[in-house]
């Protein structure tokens, strides 16, 4: 979509990453988690940092909007 561009997500960061990234892609909030099979309220929760995703639910919503997710242990 944007080539390869590195973003790294924290925990205080993910809600406002998601949030840009799907405006990015033009999708709504209930067209992503269509997409990614997740109810809305998760997507708007995460987005509104009310909920802390965990990773497979994390690379379903990166899948959704057309990017990779890659997890990587923070003690390598």
């Amino acid at each position: 979509m944007y080539g390869n561009q590195l973003i790294v997500l924290t925990s205080e960061n993910i809600g406002d990453v998601c949030r840009i990234l799907r405006r990015a892609t033009g999708k709504s909030q209930e067209t992503l988690a269509l997409d990614a099979e997740l109810e809305t309220s998760t997507i708007t929760r995460i987005e509104n940092k009310q909920h802390s995703p965990g990773s497979q639910s994390l690379i379903k919503i990166f899948a959704a909007m057309g990017y990779q997710l890659v997890l990587k242990n923070s003690a390598n």
